[in-house]
């Protein structure tokens, strides 16, 4: 049953951003977006009054959350911080303890230390903010894990294996668990709200951290994430699939330790390191634009993994509903949507080319009246879908 005048506070860390939404009960009442950009540190605020957009420091970046709070507390929308019930912190770890939602307490807190370092793009920044959490309202509030992953706990037994001895996929919990679970879980919902429904459906969530989820009657069957959110395509950053002999030439070469290996794959690959550029697609465009081939070869290898994903998980779903763009890239970019659907004609995709410009926020259909495949771009909603979720667990 839904808490009435539940005031709650949803966080979601990237890895270059932070994101809060101040709901009570389930009405937004204000966010704020904190972003790393080349040229520095922005946050942009929406609330009833509008949006805005500011400089900010370093210094009030790292502490964002209590800069939040003090946002919340100088516009009245909160008379004092004792006044928040609940905090949901989206949760992006591998290992099978965390595929639930679930309260954060010492357990968690141990059981999070202990893998920090397997997922340490999102698990180190989300520990620094738990104990900023801590530090601002005490334990006044509780902290929910609500998780990326809880969403898949549905893909399939194949799809979930990895071709290792049964003892130690069991012994170190080596599973595929997928991520952006509370994104794809988004849009479906989203979808839904619409007249016309959809059995299977791919959904697209392109952004700094890339996944395609296949859908069967609303429940996640496969994804392309693993055990680890670096598993898959290739990103902005992260390297994606890789031949693990690849790897190991790499060790041998150039010496790295564990730790030294993680940090390249994570932020030196991707887009990023094919291009020598940049991994933000806008910069790769613009490149591209000037005749760049390194640029056009990275953006290239991007779109056909994602074309190839998707012809694989038509043929494992069985047919092809709907096609859902979503994430930064897949809301905004109508060239890179273009890129992607030109060779997926063959599976009945088509898009209306005025509306596909049209649709950069993320709100509609792009796809023409005679295409066999609905294709959208849905903006995520994940603090949304986060509020609804600490509404059942509190």
């Amino acid at each position: 049953m839904a808490k009435t005048n539940m005031k709650k506070i949803i966080v979601n860390n990237g890895s270059v951003s932070k994101k809060y939404a101040l709901f009570d009960s389930d009405k937004e009442i204000m966010s704020a977006h904190y972003e790393m950009l080349p040229e520095g540190f922005v946050v942009t605020e929406t609330a009833a009054d509008g949006e805005k957009e500011a400089q900010i420091d370093r210094k009030i970046f790292d502490k964002s959350f209590s800069d939040f709070i003090g946002k919340l507390l100088d516009r009245k929308l909160l008379s004092d911080k004792k006044e928040i019930s609940a905090i949901g912190v989206r949760i992006v770890a591998p290992g099978k303890y965390f595929q639930e939602h679930r309260l954060i307490d010492d357990k968690f807190l141990f059981n999070l230390d202990d893998i920090s370092d397997l997922s340490p793009l999102h698990v180190k920044p989300v520990q620094k903010e738990l104990s900023d959490i801590r530090a601002e309202l005490g334990n006044s509030a509780k902290i929910f894990s609500i998780s990326d992953s809880a969403f898949h706990g549905t893909i399939t037994t194949a799809a979930r294996l990895y071709a290792l001895p049964r003892e130690m996929m069991e012994k170190l919990g080596l599973y595929r668990y997928g991520y952006h679970g509370i994104s794809v879980s988004s849009v479906v919902n989203e979808i839904n709200k619409g007249s016309e429904k959809y059995q299977n459906i791919v959904v697209c969530h392109l952004g700094g951290g890339s996944s395609i989820t296949a859908v069967k009657g609303n429940q996640s069957f496969d994804t392309t994430m693993g055990f680890s959110p670096l598993e898959g395509l290739p990103m902005a950053t992260r390297s994606g699939d890789v031949d693990p002999n690849v790897l190991i030439s790499i060790v041998d070469s150039e010496g790295f330790d564990t730790a030294e290996l993680q940090e390249f794959l994570y932020k030196k690959c991707g887009m990023k390191g094919l291009s020598g550029i940049s991994g933000d697609t806008r910069v790769i465009l613009d490149e591209i634009a000037k005749g760049n081939k390194d640029a056009e070869n990275a953006l290239d290898l991007y779109v056909y993994q994602i074309q190839k994903t998707i012809g694989a998980f038509f043929t494992a779903l069985g047919g092809l509903d709907a096609l859902i763009f979503t994430g930064t890239i897949g809301e905004r970019s109508a060239e890179v949507r273009r890129r992607i659907c030109d060779k997926l004609s063959l599976i009945g995709v088509k898009l209306n080319p005025g509306k596909n410009k049209l649709q950069i926020n993320g709100d509609g259909q792009i796809s023409s009246d005679d295409s066999r495949v609905r294709v959208l771009a849905v903006r995520t909603k994940e603090a949304e879908e986060m509020a609804r979720i600490i509404e059942t667990l509190v």
